[in-house]
């Protein structure tokens, strides 16, 4: 496949964003689109984006599940700490924002999840 979204500022690339439609924590779905921003991504990008819609019945169990897997995915950089639900003000939006060391340079995969109630 291809990403979903380059991101580009005067026609050079600072981002790359890809989109899950999710009502599971399918960690195998989940992997393949992290390894594909970081196959794409063969600059180092400061941030890369990955947007989960998620329906579920119980978002705050599956944004738990979710962020267990995430913070102890194996990344092909270092992760040297990580953030999380740093948007408080939303209730149907929750995020973990990874923090990746590329060539001792700090990089993020900001990890957005939209509940979509059933």
């Amino acid at each position: 496949g291809e990403v979903d979204i380059l991101v580009k500022t005067d026609n050079f690339p600072i981002s790359l964003i890809e989109a899950l439609r999710l009502s599971s924590v399918n960690e195998k779905y989940i992997s393949e689109h992290i390894d594909k921003i970081y196959k794409y991504d063969t600059l180092g990008y400061e941030y890369n984006f990955i947007i989960s819609y998620v329906k579920t019945s119980d978002f705050y169990d599956f944004y738990e599940r979710y962020r267990n897997y995430i913070i102890s995915y194996n990344y092909p950089y270092e992760m040297t700490s990580y953030d999380i639900d740093n948007y408080k003000q939303f209730a149907e939006i929750k995020t973990i924002e990874v923090n990746l060391n590329r060539e001792n340079i700090d990089t993020k995969l900001l990890h957005i999840l939209v509940h979509i109630p059933n």
